[in-house]
């Protein structure tokens, strides 16, 4: 905790006026007394005078009610939130192993949007994930419109070998292109 706040009074010095934690797993930081809310609590006590704090690729899974609050309270929270999302089909989520539902993602931008009206999620997703139907991939598109996400970052899904899902039935490539390019147009459409 003291090498983070260490690090962030040193950016300040040097004149930086925006600060983002981020991480694959940013939201599962935790030691035998802290957890990332109270690592956002800390840092936001500690350094009152930071100007901007982000955050990048949260597991909405992960983002609990102190954190919420967190975001209501203080202000210097930028109000742009990064989500690891994936998809935007349940059982494709449950495919993955990511601990979140579409209710979980819709639900979560609401209720930061409640007490933030001017807040923007961005997201990342894959298309194409193994077994991905094409009315799974229509309930991501549809996610995009029901949480209300604007910045997209997309990927067709490319196979790792020795993963779970490199033995599941694969998308054809072009598919999986021709998917990632729909729901990019999507995000477009939804940032105008």
């Amino acid at each position: 905790m003291q090498d983070i706040l260490n690090q962030i009074r040193e950016l300040l010095n040097q004149g930086f006026q925006e600060i983002c934690l981020t991480g694959v797993d940013i939201c599962s930081y935790n030691t035998d007394e802290i957890n990332f809310s109270k690592l956002t609590a800390t840092i936001l006590t500690q350094i009152p005078e930071l100007p901007s704090l982000q955050f990048g690729s949260l597991d909405p899974a992960a983002i609990d009610d102190d954190f919420i609050k967190l975001v209501k309270e203080y202000k210097n929270i930028h109000p742009h939130f990064h989500l690891s999302i994936q998809s935007g089909d349940n059982m494709v989520l449950k495919r993955m192993k990511r601990r979140h539902t579409r209710e979980d993602v819709i639900s979560l931008c609401h209720k930061i949007r409640a007490i933030r009206p001017e807040a923007t999620f961005g997201a990342d997703f894959i298309c194409g994930f193994p077994t991905e139907t094409d009315e799974q991939f229509q309930n991501t598109i549809k996610l995009v419109h029901d949480a209300g996400i604007n910045k997209l970052h997309v990927f067709p899904y490319s196979e790792r070998s020795g993963t779970p899902a490199a033995l599941m039935p694969q998308v054809p490539v072009e598919i999986r292109r021709e998917r990632a390019r729909l729901l990019r147009q999507e995000g477009e459409s939804t940032d105008e």
